[in-house]
């Protein structure tokens, strides 16, 4: 939905706490057939939507996205974010 609201072009950070997906999506490929589906439709939004994807690396114990199905309680923020 956020890409049909930005007509300009648009930089959306990407956080993930899996390497195998920030080095296949920074890639653009991967040997996995069923993550090179994925690449290949998250491609097709982005070039879409004039939305340009900036991936980084978060650990696991810093990722956001991890709490509610690892803690049972979602942080409102990462505590830090490390590159």
């Amino acid at each position: 939905r956020w890409a049909r609201e930005s007509p300009k072009p648009t930089r959306r950070h990407i956080l993930t706490d899996s390497q195998v997906c920030l080095y296949a999506f920074a890639k653009g490929r991967s040997s996995s057939r069923s993550l090179n589906r994925v690449l290949r439709r998250t491609a097709a939004v982005a070039c879409a939507s004039a939305c340009y994807p900036s991936y980084a690396y978060i650990r696991t114990d810093d990722n956001p996205a991890d709490a509610p199905s690892r803690r049972g309680w979602a942080l409102p923020y990462p505590r830090t974010c490390r590159a």
